[in-house]
């Protein structure tokens, strides 16, 4: 219907889903639980005092590089365990090659 508009599609599809959502009354209840829980946790956190608001955003922060930290040990034990897996591969390689040249001698 919209041959002009290159995202008519899209628009199309979201408009879609959202009148599903609304007409589905498990759905429409499940989404309506997730706002009003959003919006009374946004009031609650508009009503913390500032140092409330400090600590819990000093303890997110932690919670946070604490997270990364565990990651990247997770990545670094990754690599080790790759270039530990390349060594013996290598190793595996020049033992075959050195036997093929001491069966060649033969």
């Amino acid at each position: 219907r919209n041959p002009d508009d290159p995202e008519a599609a899209e628009k199309f599809d979201r408009l879609t889903r959202a009148k599903d959502l609304l007409l589905d009354p498990a759905r429409r209840a499940d989404f309506d639980r997730k706002r009003k829980a959003k919006r009374e946790l946004e009031q609650r956190f508009a009503q913390e005092d500032e140092k409330r608001r400090k600590l819990r955003e000093d303890l997110e922060g932690r919670e946070n590089r604490s997270a990364a930290a565990v990651a990247a040990a997770g990545q670094a034990a990754a690599a080790a365990e790759a270039r530990k897996r390349h060594a013996q591969m290598d190793f595996a390689a020049r033992i075959k090659a050195k036997e093929a040249e001491l069966a060649g001698r033969q």
